[in-house]
């Protein structure tokens, strides 16, 4: 299965929201550093990423190549032992 992520900007979810006939009542970034999503996330991503870049077999190569070179380079930020969980954005409306 492919899943594919949109990133949104907070001030884009918002116009989304008004465009569907919704009223904004209150959002806000949720920031909690003392989470362990950090280290958990990734974990899923190293321990994972082989068996999906297997799946998804007509990728190609130079996509492959850029996808381990982020793997590499979340490794050496392990090594930093200064993970933190990203925030979350949440929003409330009517």
């Amino acid at each position: 299965m492919y899943v594919h992520y949109l990133h949104l900007r907070t001030q884009d979810i918002r116009l989304v929201v008004e465009e569907a006939g919704w009223n904004n009542i209150e959002d806000a970034t949720i920031d909690s550093p003392e989470l362990q999503d950090g280290n958990w996330e990734i974990d899923m991503v190293l321990g994972g990423i082989h068996k999906e870049l297997e799946q998804l077999d007509h990728m190609p190569k130079k996509q492959v190549d850029l996808v381990m070179s982020e793997v590499t380079m979340l490794k050496t930020f392990v090594d930093t032992k200064n993970v933190r969980p990203l925030s979350v954005y949440s929003l409330t409306a009517r």
